[in-house]
């Protein structure tokens, strides 16, 4: 019980923070009760962002059904920070 509800406040913490982030960023992130986040960019393309993802060894997918979305599990603290950090780049070398 205590790791069951350990791993939901640290999904819920995470969460919080990849999408406050991701909003920092300029993308739009819908809400979810789940461990992972859906969101877009208004000027980069879904398919940029991953592929620039990718080729830092970053696994995102794009959201089947939705067009120009990507879907993001939520992680460790390190492994949102590396992604924040990796997103980052990808959107400064695609000139947003």
């Amino acid at each position: 019980v205590e790791h069951r509800q350990r791993t939901i406040a640290n999904n819920a913490a995470g969460k919080l923070w990849v999408t406050e982030q991701l909003t920092r960023l300029g993308c739009r992130v819908w809400p979810s009760q789940a461990n992972f986040v859906l969101f877009s960019h208004a000027s980069v393309p879904a398919q940029t962002m991953i592929d620039g993802l990718m080729a830092q060894a970053i696994i995102v997918r794009p959201a089947f059904g939705l067009d120009n979305h990507i879907r993001l599990s939520i992680g460790t603290p390190e492994q949102n920070a590396r992604l924040v950090e990796s997103l980052t780049a990808v959107l400064n070398q695609a000139g947003d």
